[in-house]
């Protein structure tokens, strides 16, 4: 006898509904992404149309680049704690995740303040070594750019734990609020400092940044 395929709407509805829900929390994150680029890569664009000298971009660039390795310890830490925060969400009202948080500060503000005195200091040193000759003094540009990755870092464990909280919309926000601070004060200061308004324009661009995110979790653990 012939079969007739019959379709399984309650798995077609579950299959949708599982679609809905991550579309709901990527796509803020790619949307931030997107904006991040704006003002983490943009710059260099913005720089370049502001009639910034090309030594002054470079030494930007290689500092960035040297100050880089410290994006591989927060992909770490984010791969080893994302899991924790997702199971402690599970098991935890909302209100306690500033607990979690806490935690993990705790137990690595340490370490996490040894590894940016490393890479400080590996930066510099390598800097004289190998970039110095070609592009001369960029003690500053290291400063400022050290001082941006710490904030990234330290920034971690509440990014970790909104994403837990499947709160993904303050990326996007905060992204794009440091895109806008990004051109509205290198406006003014690359114009006026070349590669040091540059340095000091994506620092702006990252507290911004830090200032809505942390506004965010602090809403979040107050009113839940």
């Amino acid at each position: 006898s012939p079969r007739f395929f019959i379709p399984n709407l309650n798995k077609s509805v579950h299959f949708l509904n599982i679609i809905k829900h991550h579309f709901r929390y990527s796509k803020w994150i790619i949307l931030g992404g997107i904006a991040y680029w704006g003002y983490a890569q943009g710059i260099y664009i913005y720089a370049n149309e502001l009639n910034t000298t090309s030594l002054g971009i470079g030494k930007i660039k290689t500092v960035q680049n040297l100050l880089g390795i410290v994006s591989i310890f927060i992909i770490t830490s984010e791969n080893f704690y994302t899991p924790i925060f997702s199971n402690f969400v599970k098991l935890h009202p909302t209100k306690k995740i500033s607990e979690m948080v806490e935690k993990v500060y705790r137990e690595n503000y340490l370490k996490a303040l040894g590894v940016l005195l490393i890479v400080l200091v590996f930066s510099v040193v390598f800097y004289e070594i190998l970039y110095f000759e070609k592009y001369g003094d960029a003690f500053s540009v290291i400063i400022i750019y050290c001082f941006c990755q710490s904030l990234m870092l330290f920034l971690r464990p509440i990014t970790m734990a909104l994403k837990a909280l499947e709160i993904t919309r303050p990326f996007f926000v905060g992204h794009l609020w440091a895109t806008l601070t990004m051109l509205v004060v290198g406006s003014i200061l690359i114009k006026k400092y070349d590669y040091i308004g540059m340095a000091v324009s994506f620092a702006s661009a990252i507290i911004v940044f830090s200032i809505i995110i942390v506004g965010y979790i602090r809403k979040i653990t107050l009113l839940t």
